[in-house]
């Protein structure tokens, strides 16, 4: 049986692209797709419900808990310019991240053999990796350097989010970078705050004006 992401990415994939015009804004001067932006946003929501589902699990197979307040991510043009420029020419991870917003990013490893071929394909094998990172610790809702990109997306306090991805010589390098609105967060601090999802609109508090959308199990902004 399909997990909830793969069957939400196959929905992705095989949707018009005027359907995913209308899920995010259509950004203009980089290199990827309406089609890519929703996957990667997807992406992020779907670890988000994951996480306050009970199937985001660490080392021992255990769930880590639950948040109040987690609140669905939006797409940001101006985040995914500023990822844009940080995947120009399949470099390694930039020695000088963006001081002011967290960044997730991964280069992939030369392969002449086997070219990359697909933004998107690209874009899940780095989230895959990303959520991964989970298995690396006991369930824990504070930051640890070992979970950084995991916590990135988990990061309660982040509501906006832009990715991009480039292929670079024919196919034999590639990197995709995701940025977020909030600051990295440092060794000790909360990811988000412990507690029941939310079931109605009463329950998100952390910005105004929201709704609860109980499907997801996730608050969001309406403004």
């Amino acid at each position: 049986m399909l997990g909830a992401r793969s069957s939400i990415l196959m929905f992705i994939a095989i949707i018009p692209t005027s359907r995913c015009d209308d899920l995010v804004p259509k950004c203009s001067g980089t290199f990827v797709t309406n089609v890519d932006r929703v996957i990667a946003l997807t992406n992020h929501n779907i670890v988000r419900t994951e996480l306050q589902e009970g199937f985001v699990k660490d080392k021992n197979k255990k769930s880590y808990p639950a948040a109040e307040n987690m609140y669905k991510m939006r797409w940001s043009c101006k985040l995914e310019e500023m990822a844009q420029r940080l995947v120009q020419g399949c470099e390694l991870p930039p020695t000088t991240p963006p001081t002011k917003h967290a960044l997730n990013f991964k280069a992939f490893p030369f392969e002449p053999s086997k070219p990359y071929t697909k933004l998107n394909d690209v874009i899940n094998t780095a989230y895959g990796e990303w959520n991964a990172q989970s298995r690396k610790l006991d369930a824990t809702n504070k930051f640890d350097p070992k979970i950084e990109q995991l916590a990135n997306m988990l990061n309660s306090a982040t509501t906006s989010v832009g990715c991009s991805a480039q292929l670079c010589g024919d196919g034999v390098l590639a990197s995709v970078a995701c940025v977020y609105d909030q600051p990295a967060l440092s060794a000790g601090k909360d990811i988000y705050k412990v507690g029941r999802p939310c079931a109605q609109d009463s329950d998100c508090t952390a910005f105004s004006p929201a709704k609860c959308d109980s499907k997801s199990s996730l608050c969001e902004r309406l403004h």
